[in-house]
C-alpha cells in the first residue's frame, strides 16, 4: 500500500511540475504579448498625435486668410500676421497659433477707438465647444488689462 501511495505521490508531483512549467511558459508568452501591445499602442499614439498636429496646421492654413478678412470687416486693418509664434515667459517657451497685429480703422467700441494699435492672439480649432474655450482659458499664460483693470474686448 505504501508503495502505491509513494508512486501516486511521485506521479502527482511530476504532473504538478509539468503543470507549473506550462503555467510559467504561458506567463512568459503573456508578458511578451503585453509588451508587444504596449509598444504598438505607444506607436499608435505617436502616429495619432502627428496626424492631429498636421490636421491642426491644415485648419490654421484654411483660417488665416479669413481671419484677416473678418477683422478687416470689424475695423482692424492687418499690418503683420505671424503663424506659430513662440514667446518665453518665466523661462518657459509658449506657442500660439496666430498673432495678428493691426490698427483700428474705425471706432469698434469704447475700448478700441479708431487709430489704436492692436495685437490679436488667435487659436484655431477644428471643433470649437464651450468646454474647449474654458479649458484654454484655464491654461492661459498671459492676461491683458487696460489701465482701469478692465479686460479688453474679445471678438
Amino acid at each position: 500500500m505504501k508503495r502505491k501511495n509513494k508512486k501516486k505521490v511521485s506521479e502527482l508531483e511530476k504532473n504538478l511540475a509539468e503543470f507549473m512549467k506550462g503555467v510559467e511558459e504561458s506567463r512568459k508568452r503573456s508578458e511578451k504579448s503585453i509588451a508587444e501591445m504596449k509598444k504598438g499602442l505607444k506607436e499608435s499614439r505617436k502616429q495619432f498625435g502627428e496626424f492631429t498636429n498636421r490636421f491642426g496646421y491644415f485648419v490654421e492654413g484654411l483660417t488665416v486668410e479669413s481671419f484677416e478678412y473678418e477683422f478687416n470687416n470689424l475695423g482692424v486693418k492687418t499690418t503683420k500676421l505671424y503663424r506659430r509664434p513662440k514667446a518665453i515667459l518665466d523661462g518657459k517657451s509658449i506657442e500660439f497659433d496666430i498673432f495678428l497685429i493691426g490698427r483700428t480703422i474705425k471706432n469698434i467700441n469704447s475700448y478700441l477707438p479708431e487709430g489704436v494699435d492692436v495685437l490679436i492672439v488667435l487659436e484655431a480649432k477644428a471643433e470649437l465647444t464651450s468646454e474647449k474655450i474654458k479649458e484654454k482659458q484655464k491654461r492661459q499664460y498671459l492676461q491683458y488689462y487696460d489701465k482701469q483693470g478692465k479686460s479688453p474686448a474679445v471678438y
